[in-house]
């Protein structure tokens, strides 16, 4: 019996870089379903990009892809020793809140490579208007 998988819409942009952001935000609201979702997930894109350029070596690959209920976004780097941190400034410092921002509309987390690491978000389109996160199985820990 053959499987039918949907094949997801979305692109794939290697060695990104800041002044590629405004392109890949017009790209994002254009792949992206719905006013909030689009903003929310050019939000995600803006600031794991940056995260990757300021403290990361800079981005290797940036993907996203638009599945049916969800949008994932994925950041590759070579800095396998940099961990990404929440909320590192106060409340009065410019900088240090993007993934405090990214938490607040997707599911977010880290899987390190043997070449570095990868940033993926989630923004999930059902449950940020009202069901649950798709499984997309496990993610490995940072190696000890």
């Amino acid at each position: 019996m053959a499987v039918a998988h949907t094949i997801p819409r979305g692109f794939t942009l290697i060695g990104c870089v800041a002044t590629d952001l405004p392109t890949v935000r017009h790209l994002v609201r254009g792949l992206v379903d719905g006013g909030d979702l689009a903003c929310d997930t050019a939000l995600v894109v803006t600031e794991l990009v940056t995260n990757a350029i300021d403290h990361g070596a800079g981005v290797d690959v940036l993907r996203v892809s638009v599945l049916p209920r969800s949008v994932v976004v994925e950041v590759d780097d070579h800095d396998a020793g940099g961990t990404p941190t929440v909320g590192r400034a106060g409340d009065d410092g410019a900088c240090g809140h993007g993934l405090v921002l990214v938490g607040s509309c997707a599911c977010w987390d880290v899987v390190w490579t043997d070449t570095g690491k990868t940033v993926w978000a989630i923004l999930d389109a059902a449950s940020r208007y009202d069901e649950a996160v798709p499984d997309l199985g496990g993610r490995p820990a940072r190696p000890s």
